[in-house]
């Protein structure tokens, strides 16, 4: 193997942190955390990828914290991009809780948390669990049972939550067994045998931008967790680039499959004898991958800075920005400290968010730094607006047809959570809304006729109301057309079928079927032969043609069906003696909207 390349830190970090998040750890390194160069924390990887090295000493409000790793092959380069250590924020932010509540429960996903702090879950008022968080997002432990929680129905407004496991030995050929427990109330569920494939080859990375000489930071996906990175650079010593040589940069722990690394600030970008490039490829268990290949970027410009889309609002945990150069870094700054308050990340395109490490608070001052490919700069300064003591309640955007996908919303406070309740009872999935609309899946039972449908909006520790007149699900009308609106016996030709609610407009996607086969997707053309019969052979009545779709007539529980119409008598519904001599073509799910009469295309 190679020299380890740097580990990436992860803030934020305070003078309370229990311990730092490091990425890139190779398997059995020794692994040192450093605040102003000098050791304050140590441990040892077992497993590629992520580790979290518990500290010995507490760091200072104002140290720059690094991290290197130790292998047989070599010691890394200190961390390319610094943490600064921040103080405590006061007053401490409202934790956001992410999870679904149930009385079962064992562990609550939670975020918003300070890294050090003591952090209380009550119910009713009776604290039931406690537990230092490492990380702003947590799961908060439930460490003591309470007479008070048994056979007790509570709920709460929070999204689903779900997350990988990493860490544990690799799985090996053969099976593995899952189960499901509830050891509060003592429920156990049925164990479900998963089989555990060989091993196969990874694939190869993926990596959208050129690297920045400036930044040296790749943002790479398409990784195997648990496998390892390797980085080589690579000369082309023809324009065609099939004569090269390479040497290696780096290896890297792979934790998740998508993660920056960064390279060594002083790797050589130009060479003598040819163009460089950085090439990549990853390695786990049954070999190498393919290789991917990353040019270096020639700077343009300059290019201006980004600007943040406001309004920024108190306990806005992200902060939208426009007018980013793909290929720099971003990260948020507060203004009157000039102190970081979020991660650096890599700009995959002109508008993104930048996640923060605390929630803004009201009068706070940031703006974004962006940095590399010569487009330097900081974006205006924007302060961050109080929260309105009522938080009105979000509009729904009408109608709402049975299953529809999501409900669409106007109204909200950027930043907020929406939160979707079907008939008074609350649906998962609740999402961060950074603008003043926004949309929320529909999680759960699919909508059905005559639903009430609901949204609340919460930031902090401010609701809207949870009581409301709310919309009603409602059928509507389905418009279908078909292009051509007719097509000669004997021939096939392309045919598309259009559908959209005739209320709106909107364009209704759903299978088409063809005497009940599936022959493709509403606006997307497919073949269609309108088979001769004795009648229309040649030398007994001529050509004729068949009229296809002039109306969309029946209409079932289970699904809008359009039947054909039955050549010479244009608009006529089909009847029960030219089944076998005509066509149906048929929706194949419910669209939630009854069939009107359509219109030729």
């Amino acid at each position: 193997m190679a020299k380890p390349l740097p580990l990436i830190v992860y803030g934020p970090v305070t003078p309370l942190s229990p311990a730092v998040r490091v990425t890139g750890v190779l398997p059995g390194a020794d692994v040192d955390i450093l605040a102003n160069g000098a050791g304050i924390g140590h441990a040892m990887a077992n497993s590629p990828g992520e580790l979290w090295v518990p500290l010995a000493s507490q760091p200072g409000v104002g140290q720059a914290i690094s991290a290197v790793q130790k292998t047989p092959d070599g010691t890394s380069d200190s961390s390319s991009q610094t943490v600064p250590v921040i103080d405590v924020p006061n007053p401490l932010p409202v934790p956001v809780i992410f999870s679904d509540l149930n009385t079962c429960m064992v562990d609550i996903w939670a975020g918003a948390l300070v890294p050090g702090a003591r952090v209380l879950t009550n119910i009713g008022g009776v604290p039931f669990g406690s537990t230092v968080p490492s990380q702003p997002n947590s799961f908060l432990g439930i460490n003591a049972l309470s007479i008070v929680n048994e056979t007790q129905s509570e709920s709460w407004i929070n999204p689903t939550a779900a997350y990988t496991g990493s860490g544990a030995r690799p799985l090996i050929k053969g099976k593995a067994v899952a189960k499901q427990e509830m050891p509060r109330c003592r429920r156990d569920g049925q164990a479900a045998t998963l089989p555990v494939a060989p091993a196969t080859v990874p694939g190869a990375p993926t990596v959208t931008q050129d690297l920045c000489p400036q930044v040296m930071r790749l943002f790479v996906s398409g990784l195997v967790p648990g496998g390892i990175l390797h980085v080589y650079r690579r000369v082309l010593h023809d324009p065609l680039g099939s004569s090269w040589s390479q040497a290696p940069v780096g290896d890297l722990g792979i934790a998740y499959p998508a993660q920056p690394v960064d390279l060594p600030p002083g790797l050589p970008l130009t060479d003598a004898t040819g163009t460089v490039v950085i090439a990549l490829w990853q390695s786990r268990c049954a070999g190498d991958g393919p290789s991917t290949v990353v040019k270096v970027a020639v700077p343009g410009g300059p290019f201006a800075a980004p600007t943040i889309v406001e309004p920024l609002f108190d306990c806005t945990r992200y902060v939208p920005v426009k007018g980013a150069h793909a290929d720099s870094m971003l990260q948020a700054m507060d203004a009157a400290s000039g102190v970081a308050i979020s991660d650096p990340y890599i700009d995959a395109g002109a508008n993104c968010v930048v996640p923060l490490w605390f929630p803004l608070v009201a009068g706070q001052k940031v703006f974004v730094r962006q940095r590399g490919c010569n487009a330097d700069g900081d974006s205006p300064v924007v302060r961050a607006n109080a929260l309105p003591n009522t938080l009105a309640i979000p509009t729904i955007v009408e109608p709402i047809r049975p299953h529809a996908p999501w409900v669409k919303v106007t109204g909200v406070i950027p930043g907020a959570r929406l939160h979707l309740l079907v008939n008074n009872q609350l649906r998962p999935g609740a999402v961060d809304c950074l603008a003043s609309e926004g949309v929320i899946p529909v999680s759960g039972a699919l909508l059905a006729e005559n639903n009430h449908v609901f949204v609340v909006q919460t930031i902090c520790d401010h609701s809207s109301n949870v009581e409301g007149p709310g919309v009603t699900v409602k059928r509507g009308n389905l418009k279908v057309s078909v292009s051509p609106s007719s097509v000669n016996r004997g021939s096939t030709s392309s045919v598309m079928v259009h559908a959209k609610d005739a209320d709106t407009g909107v364009a209704v996607s759903a299978q088409v079927l063809l005497n009940a086969k599936n022959v493709g997707t509403t606006d997307i053309a497919f073949g269609y032969s309108f088979a001769q019969s004795r009648r229309s052979q040649p030398g007994r009545h001529g050509p004729r043609t068949g009229s296809i779709f002039r109306r969309a007539v029946h209409h079932h529980a289970h699904g809008s069906d359009l039947d054909a119409v039955r050549s010479g008598r244009s608009g006529a519904r089909l009847s029960r003696e030219y089944q076998d001599r005509s066509h149906r073509v048929e929706l194949a799910r419910d669209t939630g909207l009854e069939c009107v009469a359509g219109e030729d295309a």
